[in-house]
């Protein structure tokens, strides 16, 4: 396979960084040319051609670096020596790059220029789950959420070289279609062991080896759009997931004091990025100095965990069968898995630009070097990333892939870490996320206009403006970028964005003045979190935590992620026994613990004095103080574990995996112009909250008479 280089991967200069920046798939496919080129490249990608010859570049190939079907890969056998994904996220868009600008070449028109420019300029897009889609439709606030129209269409529109018209194909970003078995021996390629995925709970859809499936429906075929399917597990879904991405970048130390700086700048990078708890320090992390800290509940949101539970709210079906992306083994080959991944790539680079002094560290701590995780996993930044080689004699590291300047794309609303870019980058979270984690609506024209999208609409497509819209950031502030795409060479306008802070006691506020309290430092809100812990391999596979506040279906496994009265869940993405990861068989052995939060006080919004209230049975809650929502809590709160197929595991499971559900409180000041994302103070743990329940902390079992 030819290596990717750094000169291959440098951006070329004559436009702006920000116009090769990678965009927001909403935002990608205002773009005809580069959506068509696109689509066009992605379906030669899939293609195995028919020679005995290996082709390392199609979509199969790199789909199977994540793990089956454990072929060779650059000279590096299977999985189990494979220490490094970061690579694949530059290897794999510089792959269909190649592909984009052979399909360029085919045009000889008029358009061929603006093909190959389009080519050139090309970016992989990403995937913001949380971003808002849809119009807003009264009183129903997640209308606004759900799945992109691009990654929900069962067909889109190409026009083939050299021609005028569109034509209908099936969408390449809806699933991958895989190789005949007879194509790929030909080749002498390993075969995907189906059978193994086949004999699990819960099993992959019997469907599942023909085409990549997506939160699997009663007949096992992908479900977007019917009952308990990924819009609408999205929709549900979207303002939990958004509040605990703003935890994962806010900042959590009081302003007055160092001691309580127990919040992301103190915590360690392995914190940020790993959802595990390592049982050798007893539940304690580390900074580089071997230092405990003990940070660990309410602000455990990590890196890891986020990114796990993307990965199972798009494979969990309804049915007793699950989806691709809820598999390790497969996950890989969902073309969904790259955009995916490509937001994780843009969220650790906002976080660097905001903690720019936090990456792997250079060498481990004492108490790590001691631990047979971290000496298996070495994770420190000189470490070889196999099997991505940037030579013949060497692999990527960590160390490398540290300035994502350096990996040929840039991410709208950063820039190159540094001091005094902080604020206006933390601006432009809190522009992106803030309205979404208190229940209002965007402060923003957010709705996209895709009557223009040939993709999408094919000959009915309006005339095309050739105008592509993203947020940016020049000379230190927030902008609104658009690229004129018409013109040559591509010109760039920016609109200055004034930042929109939703004041408590506002018009725009859906903060009932219950949840808030005035103090001299400002607005400040008790917040509520549900903390998760449990061992990572506790049901030999990915699996489901589910937190409810109230009455819910409970035979009604399948609608359980879109359950009025779901407060949030957390994925877990774990390997099965036999997958042949030798990172997966050392944490199994030492009984990893997977650790999490679900916000709660979103869902107490609705129970206040004047709330909707999803269940009408329960009680009003007066106020968000501890007197008022633990008893409220104890009596309410329940949680369930389910396979990603959704089958149901009983609470006699629970001591086994060592679940434990706990409820925490912090005091949160809010955002402000000079601390846009606000920030935190230390937390306290209510026990009596969830001792009651099996799963539940502090809970024991009654004695038996």
């Amino acid at each position: 396979m030819d290596t990717i280089t750094n000169s291959q991967q440098t951006i070329s200069s004559g436009i702006p960084i920000q116009a090769y920046a990678r965009l927001e798939i909403d935002e990608f496919v205002a773009d005809n040319a580069m959506t068509n080129l696109f689509l066009l490249s992605l379906i030669e990608m899939f293609k195995e051609d028919d020679t005995d010859k290996s082709n390392w570049n199609t979509f199969y190939s790199l789909g199977s670096i994540h793990s089956y079907p454990l072929e060779e890969y650059n000279g590096i056998p299977g999985l189990a020596e494979r220490k490094g994904f970061v690579p694949l996220l530059s290897n794999s868009p510089q792959a269909i790059k190649s592909y984009m600008q052979t399909k360029a070449k085919e045009w000889t028109n008029s358009e061929a220029k603006i093909y190959k420019v389009a080519a050139e300029r090309f970016r992989m897009p990403y995937w913001n789950p949380v971003a808002p889609r849809n119009p807003y439709k009264a009183p129903n606030k997640e209308s606004i959420y759900g799945i992109p129209a691009i990654l929900g269409a069962e067909n889109v529109f190409v026009v083939y070289p050299n021609e005028n018209e569109s034509k209908p194909i099936n969408n390449p970003l809806l699933s991958f279609f895989f190789p005949k078995g007879d194509l790929m021996e030909k080749k002498k390629r390993h075969k995907i062991p189906w059978d193994g995925l086949f004999n699990q709970d819960p099993p992959l859809s019997p469907h599942g080896t023909e085409s990549t499936l997506r939160t699997p429906g009663q007949d096992g075929k992908t479900n977007i759009f019917g009952k308990a399917g990924l819009h609408s597990a999205i929709q549900k879904s979207a303002q939990f997931i958004s509040t605990n991405l703003w935890k994962l970048l806010s900042r959590h130390p009081l302003p007055t004091s160092e001691a309580h700086a127990v919040g992301n700048d103190s915590r360690s990078w392995e914190s940020f990025a790993t959802n595990w708890v390592n049982p050798y320090h007893q539940g304690e992390i580390r900074d580089k100095d071997g230092k405990s800290i003990n940070y660990q509940r309410d602000t455990s949101v990590s890196l890891e965990s986020w990114h796990d539970t993307i990965h199972n709210l798009v494979g969990t079906g309804g049915y007793g069968t699950a989806g691709h992306m809820s598999f390790i083994e497969v996950a890989g080959f969902d073309p969904i898995f790259f955009m995916h991944h490509m937001n994780i790539d843009r969220i650790l680079a906002l976080y660097q630009a905001i903690y720019p002094k936090k990456w792997v560290p250079a060498e481990l701590n004492e108490g790590q070097a001691n631990d047979p995780l971290y000496v298996f996993r070495e994770q420190i930044s000189t470490t070889d990333l196999r099997p991505f080689k940037k030579s013949e004699t060497s692999f990527y590291t960590s160390k490398d892939m540290e300035l994502w300047e350096q990996l040929g794309y840039a991410v709208p609303g950063n820039r190159k870490p540094d001091d005094d870019g902080v604020n206006v980058i933390e601006t432009y979270l809190h522009q992106q996320y803030n309205w979404s984690t208190v229940g209002s609506l965007p402060p923003f024209n957010y709705v996209k206009d895709f009557k223009h999208s040939v993709a999408l609409c094919g000959e009915a497509a309006t005339k095309d403006p050739k105008l592509q819209t993203f947020e940016a950031i020049s000379d230190g502030k927030l902008v609104q970028r658009t690229l004129n795409l018409a013109a040559d060479p591509i010109t760039v306008i920016d609109t200055p964005i004034d930042p929109h802070f939703i004041h408590p006691s506002g018009h725009d506020s859906t903060f009932p003045a219950s949840s808030l309290s005035t103090t001299p430092t400002g607005t400040t809100q008790r917040t509520w979190t549900a903390q998760v812990r449990v061992k990572k391999y506790a049901y030999n596979g990915s699996f489901n935590v589910h937190i409810f506040a109230g009455n819910f279906d409970r035979d009604n496994t399948a609608g359980y992620t879109v359950d009025d009265n779901q407060i949030g869940f957390t994925g877990i993405f774990a390997a099965r026994t036999g997958t042949q990861c030798t990172n997966c068989d050392i944490q199994q052995d030492a009984k990893i613990l997977y650790d999490d939060a679900i916000p709660i006080s979103p869902h107490l919004f609705n129970y206040l004095p004047g709330g909707t209230k999803p269940d009408p049975s329960l009680p009003t809650l007066a106020s968000f103080e501890v007197e008022h929502v633990v008893p409220w809590l104890r009596e309410n709160l329940r949680w369930r574990v389910v396979d990603t197929g959704s089958n149901i595991y009983g609470e006699d499971t629970y001591s086994a995996a060592e679940l434990e559900i706990t409820v925490t409180d912090r005091i949160f000041h809010l955002p402000t112009p000079e601390r846009p994302l606000g920030w935190y103070e230390p937390f306290d743990i209510h026990v009596s909250a969830t001792s009651r329940r099996p799963g539940g902390a502090g809970y024991s079992a009654p004695a038996v008479a």
